[in-house]
């Protein structure tokens, strides 16, 4: 290792004293010494992972945030396909949309929103605990005034459902919390 590889190690690393002893983690040698470094399923673009969801490895990320990929989340069409789903009650495909909207009427009703196929149904999908300003909450809140419908759906690990209920409650809005 030559003098300006050490220095750029120390210097991407939080470095802490315990008993004289310098500690680094594995995790920040990991991402001092790859080439690529990719995070899966995130909805937060890069400069806030890494100021808001580093736990600690800020520094690290900030001078390697070139390296860091962010790869969204998505879904296997071999797997959830609208055409061969045996869960749904009807089949459709890009090429036969008839069973689309039965599907779509069937949702609301599950979920206990006013049924009707041509009414417009966002779908919004966050495994970290919602984050909801102000402004958002308007822009949801002016939508369901021109009847469109929301569905939000998280992780109980991460606790979504207080700001779930919390955002119906100020937005007055119909739905079901499941």
């Amino acid at each position: 290792m030559n003098y300006l590889s050490c220095i750029e190690v120390l210097a991407s690393f939080s470095i802490f004293h315990y008993l004289n002893i310098l500690y680094f983690t594995n995790m920040q040698g990991g991402l001092v010494y790859s080439n690529k470094v990719v995070m899966v399923q995130s909805i937060y673009s890069k400069e806030r992972i890494i100021n808001s969801f580093s736990h600690g490895l800020e520094p690290t990320l900030a001078i390697h945030k070139d390296k860091l990929l962010i790869s969204p989340c998505g879904f296997d069409n071999s797997i959830w396909d609208p055409s061969k789903d045996k869960f749904l009650p009807k089949n459709y495909s890009a090429d036969d949309l008839k069973g689309k909207s039965i599907c779509k009427v069937a949702l609301q009703q599950q979920l206990g929103l006013s049924k009707n196929s041509s009414t417009v149904l966002v779908g919004c999908i966050s495994t970290e605990s919602l984050d909801f300003d102000l402004n958002n909450q308007k822009a949801v809140w002016n939508a369901t005034q021109k009847n469109v419908q929301f569905i939000f759906m998280g992780s109980k690990a991460t606790n979504t459902d207080g700001a779930l209920e919390y955002l119906k409650k100020e937005l007055k809005v119909e739905g079901t919390i499941i």
